[in-house]
């Protein structure tokens, strides 16, 4: 059973610190509610009215979600001038440790980082007219194109307790297909839905600050969970590689480390069209025909160096596979190195020009290094750069 971590703070303090999953706050003689609205308040820079200046209810800066839970959202700053987005900066949900009985009770699976969570309609027929509009966030959430759309944000859990302290779960990521309509507690319509819980990362308070103002934020505060969400268009509507991914089994079982790894393929796949564009040696430019390659290999990589780009090369499927059995290399000064096993008549079908030098090679180098003294080192011929 893993220790939870326990901070009893001042509300400065709350203010300031940055969220870590599986973290118990407290505050010193605060509600949960207090606790909670301290926790996702961000220091604004001097370009934005202080939030203690500004009408909290008008723009969503203190909507208490109560000790049964609930949804809160938390928008832009009045100033920030994103274009062609959402007014929203981010979604917080909450779960009761002990729901009323009137109450929809939420669910969650540590083992496998599954939440159940429920709609906000306790009594309307329309099961989108709530006060909090929670069912409508949850429609929109889990919309096929949520996450490459300009109107998505992020969501961070919660848990609420009678005691009032609060629990940080982890950032939610809706689980596709995870969506579905329910009656109960009285014919009442509502919505179930399934996220899956990142319980590995901390968020930063100045990455909230960012997202409230309406700004990019430096890669080095933005969860790299989140990023892989928002940017992993080429299988975005790949629901089984996703569902694979958000196992309801549990574990990390031979088909969701497969699947894992074809969605890192995909998004180095991704970032290598848009930078390369066509083959690096031949100049196709025919994407279904374009293979993204690493340079040092994916078996001996690790995680940081399997979607780096520049571990990469673009290649049709030939000097793909002349590349990745060493029968064809760059040097240091980026010329097109061969094996003696080609002829000269391979040469020509192949299309392979000794003479040419390849100019965009240059960050590649490190890579290229380990490609000359692993892969290539026995079979090609002499250089004084090998």
């Amino acid at each position: 059973m893993t220790t939870l971590k326990k901070l009893e703070l001042s509300t400065s303090e709350l203010q300031s610190c940055d969220l870590i999953p599986e973290t118990i706050y407290a505050g010193i003689n605060l509600k949960n509610s207090d606790v909670l609205h301290a926790l996702t308040t961000t220091k604004m820079s001097k370009n934005f009215i202080s939030e203690n200046k500004l009408d909290r209810k008008k723009n969503n800066l203190h909507t208490s979600t109560g000790t049964n839970g609930g949804f809160r959202m938390v928008n832009l700053a009045p100033q920030s001038k994103r274009s062609n987005s959402t007014e929203h900066a981010f979604l917080v949900i909450t779960s009761a440790e002990k729901a009323k009985a009137n109450i929809w009770s939420d669910d969650f699976d540590s083992g496998n980082h599954l939440l159940t969570y429920h709609g906000d309609n306790k009594a309307s027929q329309n099961i989108f007219n709530t006060p909090k509009k929670g069912n409508f966030y949850l429609d929109e959430i889990f919309s096929e194109n949520f996450a490459q759309s300009t109107q998505a944000f992020p969501i961070l859990y919660f848990k609420l307790f009678a005691d009032n302290r609060v629990e940080y779960m982890g950032l939610a990521y809706p689980i596709p297909n995870g969506l579905k309509s329910i009656r109960e507690k009285n014919n009442i319509p509502n919505y179930e839905a399934k996220f899956y819980i990142d319980q590995t990362t901390s968020i930063k308070k100045e990455w909230l600050t960012h997202l409230k103002e309406g700004k990019s934020a430096k890669n080095s505060i933005v969860p790299q969970s989140w990023s892989n969400f928002i940017h992993l268009k080429p299988i975005s509507s790949n629901k089984k590689i996703m569902n694979k991914i958000f196992s309801l089994s549990g574990g990390q079982n031979e088909a969701t480390v497969k699947a894992k790894e074809r969605i890192t393929q995909s998004q180095f796949r991704h970032t290598l069209l848009q930078k390369q564009h066509r083959c690096l040696v031949c100049g196709l430019d025919c994407s279904k025909l374009l293979i993204a390659s690493h340079i040092k290999p994916w078996a001996n990589s690790n995680d940081q160096e399997k979607i780096d780009s520049n571990n990469g090369l673009l290649l049709c499927a030939i000097h793909d596979k002349l590349f990745d059995k060493g029968l064809i290399s760059f040097d240091t000064h980026n010329h097109l190195c061969v094996s003696n096993l080609l002829t000269k008549k391979d040469l020509k079908i192949l299309h392979l020009d000794t003479s040419r030098t390849f100019a965009q090679l240059k960050g590649h180098q490190t890579y290229l290094q380990y490609h000359r003294q692993y892969v290539a080192k026995d079979i090609l011929s002499s250089s004084n750069d090998f």
